[in-house]
């Protein structure tokens, strides 16, 4: 017996799927990321770029899972898949992962602007000792040019009838000892034989640190992706011509250790303000380029509660985290180069600094030695049936999208919990 507490407010129909799936998001995906504002709770846009201004959290019904951007690559081994757990537990769990989320690679693959792009880029990112794949997403192709993304909904909806859903506010933790006897919400306390936090990597620390379990690492070694965003007009010879629309392409660039960051070749959505002259460009002739700059994680690279529970960040910029950023600019020059042109005014731009991606804020370890919330199970030390799951207990940097690491990390945790 499952059961799910979710404070959130339905804001989709049916409740926690994507709000992308919307006909007025399906029909303006430029509005993408002004239209998810609305959803998103920053904890303090005033604060310096160390800070994380532009750090949030969410408590709409299916969470952050209904705003994703949906793209689910596999980290690459040796770079940047975590060593924990062993090597050869992770195809098997990717594999899973792929198939709880729905993930698919060849959706695109009639996509004219798609192939171009991978044969134009093919020899000059050979010669970096890079290649360039089609991004997987977790979603599926609709008829025209429509995409349904996969959101909670789609993930739990087939469990209904063995999941029940509790309401409200989850205060706390009930201990006793180091055993979790249930979950207090709304002043009524739940009890469970197995207690799994899945609120993301900001909720998550918040809600041990409210049920008192202080482990020393809880809320360090934090790392996150600032993002790059650029969009390039196309040579004509890399797009279709006429007016018949052309399926979006959806592409990435796998990090390395010379370049170890993941770049995404996508016609997805455009922030970024057209300047005046340059609006009309055919779609056929636009894709964006999407870049993460891995932010080294450091024991001093972390958040903390006030005993009001206010959260605050401390990220600070090292000086290889910053020749990384300007490294990838230089990426996205180049790539362009090869390609076309930047639209003006959508040059290479970086987002605020906040928390995409964010990871490590409850690492998992080997051992219970201060660096660590949570063993290699997800288990949190000094708990016996306290597990995390979620981008939270990434204990390295990672580049590509953490999603689909976090999930088959997840589905390894319930399984040793369960076993």
């Amino acid at each position: 017996r499952v059961a799910i507490a979710d404070r959130g407010r339905a804001v989709t129909d049916p409740a926690g799927s994507h709000v992308r799936n919307t006909a007025a998001m399906q029909a303006s995906p430029d509005t993408y990321f002004a239209d998810i504002d609305q959803y998103l709770d920053y904890i303090d846009t005033g604060v310096a770029d160390r800070g994380l201004p532009g750090a949030f959290t969410t408590s709409v019904r299916g969470g952050v899972g209904i705003v994703w951007t949906n793209n689910c690559p596999r980290p690459v081994a040796g770079l940047d898949r975590p060593e924990l757990p062993d090597g050869s537990e992770w195809d098997p769990y990717f594999t899973l992962a792929e198939r709880f989320l729905d993930v698919r690679t060849d959706e695109f693959d009639d996509s004219l602007r798609q192939r171009l792009v991978a044969e134009r880029l093919a020899s000059v990112l050979a010669g970096q000792g890079r290649e360039v794949r089609r991004l997987p997403l977790s979603g599926w192709r609709l008829a025209g040019e429509r995409i349904h993304y996969v959101a909670a909904a789609d993930v739990l909806d087939p469990l209904a009838t063995d999941i029940e859903w509790l309401g409200g506010r989850v205060e706390h933790l009930e201990m006793s000892g180091g055993r979790a006897d249930g979950v207090r919400i709304d002043g009524g306390t739940h009890r469970a034989d197995n207690v799994y936090v899945a609120a993301g990597a900001v909720d998550t620390p918040a809600l041990l640190w409210r049920s008192g379990l202080t482990v020393p690492a809880l809320g360090r070694n934090l790392s996150y992706h600032p993002v790059l965003i650029a969009q390039v007009v196309l040579d004509p010879a890399l797009a279709s011509g006429g007016s018949e629309p052309d399926p979006v392409p959806r592409l990435g660039i796998a990090p390395t250790p010379e370049r170890p960051w993941f770049v995404m070749l996508l016609r997805d959505t455009n922030p970024l303000p057209i300047a005046a002259g340059d609006g009309d460009v055919p779609d056929n002739r636009l894709i964006e380029i999407q870049a993460f700059a891995p932010i080294d994680p450091h024991p001093d690279n972390r958040m903390t509660a006030a005993a009001d529970g206010s959260l605050t960040f401390d990220v600070p910029l090292t000086i290889a985290d910053e020749e990384r950023r300007r490294a990838i600019v230089r990426d996205a020059e180049q790539l362009c180069a090869h390609l076309g042109r930047f639209r003006d005014g959508c040059e290479p731009q970086w987002a605020s600094l906040g928390t995409p991606h964010l990871t490590g804020s409850c690492r998992m370890g080997p051992a219970d030695d201060g660096t660590s919330v949570t063993d290699t199970d997800g288990r949190v030390w000094g708990t016996d049936n306290v597990f995390l799951t979620g981008n939270s207990v990434i204990p390295t940097r990672m580049a590509v999208n953490p999603t689909l690491t976090a999930t088959a990390l997840a589905l390894r945790t319930v399984d040793r919990a369960i076993g």
